[in-house]
């Protein structure tokens, strides 16, 4: 009986062992210690006034998200309105965003639309990203774009454009089609 129970004292005491080195698991990576952001706000909403107390800027998202080490916010779903020198409205969402802590322009991404007005009653612009000046009323890309504005459907590689001033710059492989 007493060589069974070493024994089995043994087994038992190679099973804890086992037991705690499994369960340490070794290492964390790095990438797995920060796989959740820092601090995230659901339904986020921003409202920006001129001196004059008018609304100039209004943005709002499904979230926002602040990770380690990153110098902006990640924005889910935001939806911005900008009311441009002239106070005309001109609305734009996308698919993410990053909203700079600098006061660097604000980055919209994927299916990023800018649109003057209600629906249907502006140019209408589609890109996978745009860049728009602290005041809004500078917006900038060098990748593809499709513009829409009544009969007139143009095509480029980027465009510059001042809102207030109604002046678009299309930039490479210009294209246009009135129908």
């Amino acid at each position: 009986h007493k060589g069974l129970l070493g024994l089995g004292l043994v087994a038992a005491a190679a099973s804890f062992w086992l037991l705690l080195h499994a369960s340490h698991g070794g290492p964390v990576h790095p990438a797995a210690a920060t796989a959740r952001p820092d601090l995230y706000i659901e339904q986020p909403r921003w409202n920006e006034f001129d001196p004059q107390g008018r609304l100039v800027r209004q943005l709002q998202a499904s979230r926002a998200e602040q990770w380690p080490g990153e110098q902006h916010a990640r924005l889910i779903e935001p939806q911005l309105e900008i009311h441009d020198l002239r106070q005309r409205r001109w609305q734009l969402r996308a698919i993410r965003g990053r909203l700079p802590t600098d006061g660097a322009p604000l980055l919209l991404e994927q299916q990023v639309v800018l649109q003057r007005g209600a629906a249907g009653t502006g140019p209408l612009l589609t890109t996978e990203s745009l860049s728009i000046a602290r005041d809004g009323d500078f917006v900038e890309t060098d990748t593809a774009v499709v513009l829409q504005s009544g009969n007139w459907h143009f095509s480029a590689g980027g465009l510059r454009a001042e809102l207030g001033r109604e002046r678009i710059e299309l930039i490479n492989r210009v294209r246009s089609k009135h129908e």
